[in-house]
């Protein structure tokens, strides 16, 4: 289902990561589509908002639900587990299970965005 705007943008500046935004409009949340992951629809409609297609697009996620709407949305994805609800084995195992690439660290993640 994902998270509510609050505690989305809460995470980011938590994370460091908020300058990565130019502007807080281009965070998208549950809240502004009719239909949450594992639907698509969020992320095609930050791709469409941001004027870029959804094969040209990364999707960072840390859930199966979310995994599934990325593939769907046909955009690549890379499982982040790196959050502290991500290191039972068993939930390691199901993301792994969609055979995507998978980083562990912060450090891993800006490495692959790097390379890609």
């Amino acid at each position: 289902p994902g998270s509510g705007r609050d505690r989305v943008l809460v995470c980011l500046e938590k994370a460091g990561i908020m300058g990565c935004f130019e502007k807080e409009d281009q965070v998208f949340t549950r809240e502004d589509v009719t239909k949450g992951k594992p639907e698509p629809e969020m992320f095609l409609l930050a791709a469409s908002k941001l004027g870029v297609a959804p094969g040209d697009c990364l999707v960072v996620e840390d859930s199966t639900a979310g995994i599934r709407a990325a593939i769907a949305a046909k955009m690549e994805v890379v499982g982040y587990l790196g959050g502290g609800h991500a290191q039972e084995p068993w939930y390691r195992e199901k993301i792994a299970a969609f055979g995507i690439p998978v980083v562990y660290t912060e450090d891993e993640l800006y490495e692959y965005i790097a390379c890609r």
